[in-house]
């Protein structure tokens, strides 16, 4: 989904002054640093070591950095303020009563 979508979202959901933009240039480097570091020798038989759920997630970076290559994959950063919270109430809240609420049992000691 577009960036735009998660912006509608966050706007729906309160933030204000919902900004995004395409970090993707930024991100570039790093996925030639993961890839060197993937095949270097010295890591690849601690890769193996590391179990099933780790070469899974190689080959997973292997598969973004494709989707990355054909422009598939964008990265967007997203930012956005909550609102200012409400003013408190110029009136204190309420002691509470001594006596129980009817219907209800009383403690007992």
């Amino acid at each position: 989904m577009p960036a735009s979508h998660y912006v509608d979202l966050a706007e729906e959901l309160g933030l204000q002054g919902v900004k995004s933009d395409d970090w993707s240039p930024f991100i570039a480097p790093f996925w030639r640093a993961v890839m060197v570091s993937a095949l270097s020798p010295r890591n690849f038989i601690p890769l193996l070591r590391a179990g099933k759920t780790t070469v899974k997630g190689a080959i997973a970076t292997l598969l973004m950095l494709r989707g990355f290559q054909k422009g598939v994959i964008k990265f967007a950063l997203i930012t956005g303020q909550k609102p200012p919270a409400p003013a408190p109430s110029p009136f204190p809240a309420p002691a509470p009563s001594p006596f129980p609420a009817p219907g209800l049992s009383s403690p007992s000691a």
